[in-house]
């Protein structure tokens, strides 16, 4: 079992944010391969990592999301799967956190869940991926971003064949619940997740934070495996007290924010795309070091 185990309801873990709005911010074109550089600039992805560190971020996800092979050959990178995806995993590392999650996105492939070539090819994908960023043993594998159930399923089923590290799953869902064009009822997702292996399920999605929290809610009625929320910095907390204001939420915000969240029994909280160290020094400075308000069973 891994140290990030033993804290499984238990202490709130707080979770760094994004690090592309970072790598913008120093003229890493959008159009360019994060992943490049992890080779190419180090010390700018470390940088990147220390930031959160310093801001209070117990836990960074590694600059590894569109690592597999199909995502990289977008970038005539395909050959160089297994040389990014652990370099990744060690810049993390050198930045010092206390919990490295090695971060999985979806492979690039069209699935189709009723064809057993299209699941070999999707489940070679996330192997080889996956199989590099655990050599390098991070404390979990974090598959996010993930827009279609069967897709998030078959990525699980990949880490769960390679390697003994945890595993959280985060989906994408609408505001009724539903991940991608799929009409499964957001209870079933979750218990689906569950019930192939997740050991943290993570909710994301283009929610305003009132849609976001009624899942979370919903979420910690059905199943009592620990939670994984790290909003978007557009998700405006405004609508907290219930007015109709939507703007870009401020880093100040995510203090109601994270209360919000842990009220609600989320047990990893962060914050997602547009959002900076100074997000995740307002969530640490309000829930770090508290206790998990849902205790696992």
């Amino acid at each position: 079992m891994s140290d990030i185990q033993l804290r499984f309801g238990r202490d709130v873990i707080v979770v760094d944010g994004d690090g592309d709005t970072l790598l913008a911010r120093e003229g890493i074109p959008c159009d360019e391969c994060p992943l490049l550089f992890n080779i190419l600039d180090p010390e700018l992805i470390v940088g990147v990592h220390e930031r959160y560190v310093l801001a209070g971020a117990q836990a960074l996800t590694t600059n590894s999301l569109g690592g597999t092979r199909e995502r990289l050959a977008a970038f005539g990178l395909e050959d160089r799967v297994v040389e990014l995806n652990r370099a990744a995993v060690r810049l993390a590392k050198a930045a010092h956190p206390e919990h490295v999650l090695a971060a999985v996105g979806p492979c690039g492939l069209r699935l189709d869940p009723l064809n057993e070539e299209s699941l070999e090819a999707a489940a070679s994908q996330y192997a080889e991926q996956i199989g590099a960023l655990a050599a390098e043993q991070p404390d979990a594998i974090l598959i996010e971003s993930m827009t279609d159930l069967p897709d998030a399923l078959c990525a699980l089923r990949a880490a769960q064949s390679l390697c003994e590290l945890p595993v959280i799953v985060s989906c994408v869902f609408d505001a009724q619940g539903h991940v991608g064009a799929d009409t499964t009822d957001f209870e079933a997702v979750i218990t689906s997740l569950e019930e192939t292996g997740a050991d943290v399920i993570g909710i994301e999605g283009a929610l305003s934070f009132q849609q976001l929290l009624a899942l979370v809610r919903r979420a910690a009625q059905t199943t009592p495996l620990p939670l994984f929320v790290r909003p978007d910095a557009d998700t405006s907390p405004t609508l907290l007290v219930g007015t109709n204001v939507s703007s870009v939420a401020a880093a100040d915000g995510f203090v109601d924010v994270a209360l919000a969240l842990r009220q609600a029994g989320v047990q990893f909280i962060g914050s997602g795309c547009g959002t900076t160290p100074a997000f995740t020094g307002a969530i640490y400075a309000t829930v770090g070091g508290t206790e998990v308000m849902r205790k696992l069973p």
